[in-house]
């Protein structure tokens, strides 16, 4: 699944990301809840209008370190990896190299009011261990 959603994003299209969707049985919950249209939904939470910022962001989250966390329902298969690691584990008390690291995942600038906040409050991705993409939000 992280390599179909790649695609999508080296494609530069947004409209790429319904394949990647398409692959799910259940699309996965985009933003607060589950959306009619994902791609129209992503298009409504970017800041430019088009859903570009938020397929770049997509594209950096996933190219970053991620964390296996017990979030699926499935007692055997309850795994789910979800980008960036930071989503889970927090930003407090980051050591240098897990600031750079962080900031890799972000857009320019975001950073420092996220850290001044000590919330990480970004896009997160959670994809199950058996390929089922779950649910990407903030």
């Amino acid at each position: 699944m992280r390599a179909a959603i790649l695609e999508a994003v080296h494609s530069g299209r947004l409209e790429d990301l319904r394949e990647a969707i398409e692959l799910n049985e259940i699309p996965p919950a985009i933003g607060n809840g589950r959306a009619d249209d994902p791609i129209a939904a992503l298009r409504k939470a970017s800041g430019d209008g088009s859903g570009q910022d938020v397929l770049e962001a997509i594209g950096r989250i996933l190219e970053s370190e991620w964390i296996a966390a017990p979030l699926g329902r499935d007692i055997e298969n309850n795994r789910v990896y979800v980008w960036p690691r930071f989503a889970e584990t927090g930003i407090a008390g980051l050591t240098i190299d897990e600031k750079l690291a962080l900031s890799r995942a972000l857009p320019y600038g975001a950073l420092a009011p996220m850290l001044a906040r000590g919330v990480y409050d970004g896009w997160r991705i959670g994809i199950a261990a058996d390929g089922t993409w779950h649910f990407l939000r903030r």
